[in-house]
């Protein structure tokens, strides 16, 4: 179950990024360079999707590194977040490819363990807000996550 609601929270961001290239007046939204690094309780994590959404406009994902850093993309690899406030999710995204046809009914295999709460990967319960400066060297952003 956990697997699942992983899947889709990761499937809804994927779809969302997608679909904000779509349509409009084909101007593209100004952005910034936005880097940061995600920790939690003091050691930096891998394997999380890191989501800056702000009120009007597309949102701008990034996935940290092995050693917890990220760089935000909006439309392109690099290319950051619309500038102004965003409210902020952070989510794990498992590497592990699941078989074709489901899960092998002989195999006990768990489904991976978020290692931050789950209460982050939601804009409304995560309480993490940034604002994104039109200089991107005031766009270098750190989340010590907590219990």
């Amino acid at each position: 179950m956990y697997f699942r609601l992983l899947k889709r929270i990761f499937l809804v961001l994927a779809v969302s990024v997608l679909l904000s290239g779509c349509g409009g007046d084909g101007k593209a939204p100004v952005t910034a360079r936005v880097k940061g690094l995600v920790t939690y309780q003091g050691t930096p994590v891998a394997n999380l999707s890191v989501a800056f959404i702000p009120d009007v406009g597309p949102l701008a994902t990034g996935k940290t590194d092995a050693s917890g850093k990220f760089e935000l993309m909006t439309n392109k690899p690099g290319d950051g977040a619309i500038i102004g406030a965003h409210k902020v999710a952070i989510s794990f995204v498992s590497d592990e490819i699941p078989p074709m046809g489901g899960p092998d009914p002989g195999k006990t295999d768990k489904a991976p363990v978020s290692p931050i709460p789950m209460q982050y990967a939601d804009v409304k319960t995560s309480g993490l807000t940034k604002t994104v400066d039109k200089d991107a060297a005031k766009n270098d952003f750190t989340f010590d996550l907590k219990d």
